[in-house]
């Protein structure tokens, strides 16, 4: 499916609801792995289950690998609202859900491909041995140098809200997640906006 082509399988505006729950997280994760998928947690939910910091989340955001996609466009089908090239949206429960695809890409590393952005993955995204728990259970989320990045960078951002809120998430996990003598280094990863000089740098693998 093309980026921009829609779906009209959108739970009504009633069913939504302000917060996911564990339960919510716990139940997707595990219809997803009974359909012989993988997917990590990233954001909010993924902040949670590595530090143990609880808040409320508006939704929860799911990492997969391209080869999955068919699988979970399947398991899925009658909730997804909208397909782009990069991810799936729907929702669950209630919940606002989004599942983005990565694809491999060199040297053992991941890429993930936006309109407006291009995410090269670090190379530990879904190998780390980094533990996280959820309601009590162990749950696959990303590494914390990836969910370091996701807050730490302001590639793409262009309201004042989306920075300010990653600024907030940064003061409150940062150092908990990388540190902070680390955190530097980490620039290097930022992603890039999805420029023809950039694709061109990430195809060679630059």
């Amino acid at each position: 499916m093309s980026a921009g082509d829609e779906m009209s399988t959108t739970l009504p505006e009633s069913d939504a609801k302000e917060f996911s729950t564990v339960e919510d997280v716990l139940a997707l994760l595990d219809m997803v792995r009974a359909a012989g998928a993988k997917t990590w947690l990233h954001g909010g939910w993924a902040f949670e289950a590595i530090t143990g910091i609880s808040r409320p989340h508006h939704d929860i955001d799911l990492l997969s690998l391209e080869e999955y996609r068919p699988i979970l466009r399947d398991v899925f089908r009658e909730l997804i609202g909208r397909e782009t090239s990069h991810k799936l949206e729907f929702s669950f429960r209630g919940s606002k859900v989004d599942f983005v695809f990565a694809e491999p890409w060199t040297r053992g590393r991941f890429v993930s491909w936006s309109p407006r952005l291009i995410v090269p993955w670090p190379g530990n995204l879904i190998s780390h041995d980094r533990r996280a728990k959820l309601g009590g259970r162990e749950v696959p989320v990303i590494c914390p140098e990836a969910l370091f990045i996701e807050i730490a960078n302001d590639v793409g951002r262009v309201k004042h809200k989306m920075r300010d809120k990653a600024q907030r998430d940064l003061a409150l996990y940062g150092d908990l997640l990388v540190a902070p003598e680390n955190q530097a280094a980490m620039r290097k990863m930022y992603p890039l906006e999805n420029t023809r000089w950039n694709r061109l740098r990430v195809k060679l693998g630059l």
